[in-house]
């Protein structure tokens, strides 16, 4: 029996072509992964987000004197949602299950702090785009919504290694954010301060913020090699 060897390696070579075709096409790349996966998780909060946005720029055109009392509901709400976000695998069980996949109990919460992290800050910047601040204005935001919640958040989160069900957490959370709200108010710390020094103040919550989300994910991450 005779083979034609150049056509048999042609052939192969066509093979190998077309299952490389096939695996690109139904392969996701770890990028596409996370973007799918954020869409998902996040999709209910953005949606949040915005509406509680564009309300608060309804009434701050009504009610100019309420503008700072409603962003601090909003930032107060707006961080009450990322809690849930944060123990939503704790919730529907699925800790286990995801520990065997690629976002697991340690990447779905790198990726849930830093996507909810951005979105609180630039659901902030938006505000400050369609809402007219002046400098006292500006600065009690600052000091009444968005430093309180990225505390509370942290400082909550640190609750959640002991307090396991959905209502301790968020009672924890609401009363670190008033608690914070009565000293920040009974100090008067917003006479004090300055535009720049709240730039520094941002700043420095932001660093904070990333030290704490990376000590706890790689604790995450060390709980889910034990498990596997």
């Amino acid at each position: 029996m005779n083979i034609d060897y150049t056509a048999l390696q042609k052939t192969k070579e066509a093979c190998h072509e077309e299952l490389d075709m096939i695996v690109n096409k139904y392969n996701t790349h770890h990028l596409q992964t996370i973007y799918q996966y954020m869409k998902v998780e996040m999709k209910n909060q953005m949606i949040i987000s915005v509406i509680g946005m564009l309300l608060i720029t309804l009434v701050s055109y009504f009610m100019n004197d309420a503008t700072t009392v409603c962003i601090m509901l909003y930032f107060l709400v707006l961080g009450s949602q990322a809690i849930l976000e944060y123990m939503k695998n704790q919730i529907y069980r699925v800790k286990e299950l995801l520990s065997v996949s690629y976002i697991n109990e340690g990447r779905s919460f790198l990726y849930k702090s830093v996507g909810i992290a951005i979105l609180q800050l630039g659901m902030f910047g938006f505000i400050c785009i369609l809402i007219p601040f002046n400098q006292i204005t500006f600065i009690k935001t600052i000091f009444y919504a968005l430093l309180p919640v990225y505390i509370s958040q942290m400082l909550s989160l640190q609750f959640m290694k002991f307090i396991t069900n959905i209502f301790g957490v968020l009672m924890s959370y609401f009363m670190i954010y008033l608690s914070l709200i009565f000293v920040i108010d009974y100090l008067n710390i917003v006479s004090y301060i300055s535009v720049s020094t709240c730039y520094i103040a941002i700043i420095v919550m932001v660093f904070i913020y990333i030290g704490n989300i990376t000590f706890l994910y790689k604790e995450k991450k060390g709980r889910n090699l034990i498990w596997n």
